[in-house]
């Protein structure tokens, strides 16, 4: 099972064989843009809610908020989670924003190709795919050569006047891309239960598996139970 940690020390040891001044690969990135969490004050938060339905503020104490969700957890009733929220950046490909933009309750700002030329803002930045490291030198090579020909066509076309919305039509898949999430706690519980299953894309399961690491770290209560799940079974 790998994470963004693993696959950025499978490329620095394979990153020999990448060499070009107008290619660069590049490992996936998450980032919790919300550095200053408070995971208590979250669950405090969901409490008032939670309890907004039995009228049951009476009850609240030092500990409460915590036994109440423990219990909507197990009861798997877990509507009251949207009303908080997290926002986070990720840098993939682009195939996997295509499937992380599948999860419809969210709001995603992406980099666009129509209008950010790579050569102008990053050179040509590709993914490294989470598969490769296991493959031989000649496959790898292979890969890195076909995205040195994508690159020079690339830029020759921006060279002879194509627009970067017009030269896109031949950048691959594995292109870099960046992109803003938010989603609410209950949403974000589903995309990791989807795309953190073995089931799932190795690349995009790197991506929630990596993001359940963070939020195990920031909310342990509510991401527990996921990280038992991937982690330690």
């Amino acid at each position: 099972m790998k994470i963004i940690t693993d696959l950025q020390k499978e490329l620095n040891s394979d990153i020999h064989l990448f060499k070009n001044e107008n290619v660069e690969i590049v490992a996936p990135s998450v980032e919790i843009l919300d550095q200053d969490i408070d995971g208590d004050k979250i669950l405090r938060a969901l409490e008032r809610a939670i309890r907004t339905a039995y009228q049951s503020f009476d009850k609240m104490s030092e500990d409460s908020h915590y036994n109440i969700i423990k219990l909507i957890l197990s009861k798997k009733h877990e509507s009251t989670l949207e009303h908080e929220k997290l926002t986070f950046k990720i840098i993939t490909n682009r195939w996997v924003t295509h499937e992380l933009v599948r999860h419809r309750i969210a709001s995603y700002t992406q980099e666009s190709t129509r209008y950010v030329d790579p050569f102008k803002k990053w050179w040509y930045k590709i993914i490294y795919p989470s598969r490769l490291h296991d493959k031989d030198e000649e496959t790898k090579k292979k890969w890195f050569e076909t995205h040195e020909n994508i690159a020079k066509v690339y830029k020759e076309l921006i060279e002879s006047g194509f627009k970067p919305e017009e030269a896109r039509w031949i950048l691959p898949n594995d292109i870099k891309t960046e992109i803003i999430v938010t989603m609410n706690l209950r949403e974000i519980r589903h995309f990791i239960n989807l795309r953190g299953s073995q089931f799932a894309h190795p690349d995009i399961r790197i991506i929630a598996l990596s993001f359940l690491k963070d939020l195990k770290e920031k909310i342990p209560l509510l991401f527990d139970d996921l990280y038992e799940n991937y982690f330690t079974k």
